[in-house]
């Protein structure tokens, strides 16, 4: 006689097991619509995602392009130097093509004040309290004050000072005791700075704790333009003529002097690096300023750049466009607007990014592919390359029009991405209480055969017992 158990142990509940997974396969479209939905809304989640990062590209490059003097950049030359080691230069949009001839004579230094050599074991001397001291470095007056209690060496008195003066914060200043032998010291000032305009000045103080160690303001003259110069044993300044501190340039055949070796105020437009000083025999180098259509190339690529990383995303997502009014906007005020002429310029300027050599491909890709004709717009007049894209109606004013309705909090990526994430967690919820209904169903299922087959049981074995009390008879 057969159990419940042995009769789902075998056949049964391979039956039992199908029953159930025939039900499960007839609902399962249902869960895979809504799953599919959720897909469809993830993907197009991931879309705005995309596109918002384009958008945001984008509007960087346009913020460069909308800063102030930005247009002087499209007339940016490149400077050739026939000696580069002793000169070199950058030349903006106020420069003017030709050549430069420039010697350098002198580089700019830092200036150094150095103590007298000392012993640095012997006794300082008799200086016990507070000694202060005043430095002076372009027009920035610092008084120092020095702890000593009779007990220091030169070694000791003179770190101490060192120590005030590094301790001073956002001071052009900086000191340091050098042992320049095994037994003898001295203390140098140096500053960070270079030029007269950045002479070191001290005083003593009353107590005359530097003139212990040579630095005697009225015996070294720091405030007059011929110092007194330190040697192997006593105090002085580096350069004795502050003059000498100064960089100095033969530029174009005139003597130029400056506190830098940076000069930016010589020649309109142009800044030029003082690298190297050359010998009193030779020739000054030549610097030839001329266009520079790669730097022009340069300088625009990244905003083409941006634009076309946002137009193949959209194009490359037909389906999303096609079903999206903003996306599939976006992608025809995008592919429009290279072929859209720029109004409000000068009769005969170039108002196409064409005129300027700039092509889309096939796809819509903005590059520059015909670089002559950027040359010879730019040898006319880089100003004009200027306005076809930063005039009123110009490519930038443009691109940001379309896509400023995207862009920030209250743009429209965000405000889809917000629906669509609650769509998403719609869907997840409708997913999950299907799955929960189809499976409490398939369990509740799974109890009915078994109720059955229990039914079945019983009645069989109910037939045995009465076929045997027939048979006794």
């Amino acid at each position: 006689m057969s159990d419940i158990n042995s009769l789902l142990g075998g056949g049964n509940q391979t039956q039992t097991d199908l029953l159930v997974q025939s039900y499960l396969q007839t609902q399962q479209p249902k869960l895979n619509r809504i799953q599919n939905k959720k897909s469809e809304l993830e993907a197009k989640n991931s879309f705005f995602t995309a596109l918002n990062t384009r958008i945001n590209a984008i509007v960087t490059q346009i913020d460069k392009f909308q800063a102030n003097d930005f247009d002087k950049q499209f007339g940016v030359k490149k400077v050739a130097s026939t000696g580069a080691d002793y000169v070199t230069a950058t030349a903006d949009g106020d420069a003017s093509v030709g050549t430069n001839n420039v010697k350098v004579n002198r580089l700019a230094s830092s200036d150094s004040l150095v103590s007298s050599r000392v012993n640095s074991a012997d006794d300082f001397g008799s200086f016990s309290g507070t000694f202060e001291f005043t430095v002076e470095v372009n027009g920035d007056s610092r008084t120092l004050s020095v702890e000593l209690d009779d007990s220091e060496t030169y070694q000791q008195a003179m770190q101490k000072i060192a120590d005030a003066v590094n301790a001073e914060d956002d001071f052009k200043l900086s000191a340091s005791v050098v042992k320049d032998t095994s037994s003898t010291a001295r203390l140098s000032f140096n500053t960070s700075e270079l030029g007269e305009d950045n002479k070191i000045i001290f005083s003593n103080g009353a107590g005359n704790l530097l003139a212990n160690i040579g630095l005697d303001e009225g015996v070294l003259n720091p405030n007059s333009s011929t110092r007194v110069a330190f040697d192997s044993t006593n105090a002085g300044y580096r350069k004795a003529n502050i003059i000498d501190l100064n960089s100095e340039a033969e530029i174009n055949g005139i003597t130029v002097i400056r506190s830098t070796n940076v000069l930016e105020d010589v020649i309109n437009g142009f800044k030029f690096n003082l690298n190297k000083v050359h010998d009193s025999g030779d020739e000054a180098e030549t610097l030839k300023a001329d266009i520079d259509v790669e730097g022009v190339v340069s300088l625009l690529q990244p905003l083409l750049d941006a634009y076309n990383s946002a137009l193949a995303l959209v194009n490359n997502n037909k389906t999303i466009r096609r079903g999206d009014a903003s996306a599939n906007s976006l992608y025809s005020s995008l592919r429009s607007l290279p072929s859209t002429r720029v109004t409000g310029l000068d009769s005969g300027a170039p108002d196409y990014l064409t005129v300027l050599g700039i092509k889309p491909d096939s796809a819509g890709n903005l590059k520059v592919s015909d670089k002559k004709i950027l040359e010879e717009v730019l040898k006319d007049n880089p100003q004009k390359i200027a306005d076809v894209f930063n005039s009123p109606d110009g490519f930038v004013s443009k691109l940001e029009n379309i896509v400023s309705s995207l862009k920030g909090d209250t743009g429209i990526i965000k405000s889809k991405k917000a629906s669509l994430v609650q769509q998403i967690e719609s869907y997840d919820k409708r997913y999950d209480q299907l799955k929960l209904r189809i499976d409490t169903q398939s369990n509740n299922l799974r109890k009915q055969y078994e109720n059955i087959l229990g039914t079945y049981l019983t009645a069989q074995t109910q037939y045995s017992s009465f076929s045997q009390f027939s048979t006794g008879f």
